[in-house]
């Protein structure tokens, strides 16, 4: 088991600085979870500071085709891995909106379609690094059309 924690995730300038550093270093932080938009450079001093650390990458943006999400994320795939092979593909596909397919059982099972397509293509193209199931949004009602855990059950 490691201790983790997930960087800021502010899409619009969110990059880590030297407070976050100083707590990664000295909390003895195992894992970071990082948006893809993340600067390299950021990725590279995590390494380097601790090798051994784990970082797992957030692909988002519009769920597109297969074809289109794989085609838009792939030269920030090569750009990472010498920093990371771990990649979570999309982020809470359960939100409802344009970088989510929604919260119905339908909606998790064409995400499921979707994700074991995008894992295919993507598997195809760096066959070293690792996709996985992404995290899931929380409710946003008071009563949700689905739990996370039915979500997944019916992925």
């Amino acid at each position: 088991m490691k201790i983790g924690i997930h960087a800021r995730n502010d899409y619009w300038g969110g990059l880590l600085e030297e407070a976050d550093f100083r707590v990664i270093r000295e909390a003895r932080i195992e894992a970071v979870k990082l948006f893809e938009y993340q600067k390299t450079h950021i990725f590279q001093r995590l390494k380097n500071e601790n090798p051994d650390i784990f970082l797992l990458v957030r692909l988002y943006g519009d769920p597109k085709t297969p074809a289109e999400f794989v085609n838009e994320h792939a030269p920030r795939i090569a750009e990472l891995l010498p920093y990371c092979q771990d990649f979570q593909v999309l982020n809470e596909p359960n939100y409802p909106g344009e970088t989510g397919f929604g919260p119905t059982e339908d909606d998790a099972r064409r995400y499921n379609v979707w994700f074991q397509e995008t894992h295919a293509r993507l598997k195809a193209i760096f066959p070293q690094a690792r996709f996985g199931f992404p995290g899931l949004s929380p409710a946003l009602e008071p009563t949700p059309v689905y739990t996370d855990v039915q979500w997944i059950a019916n992925c």
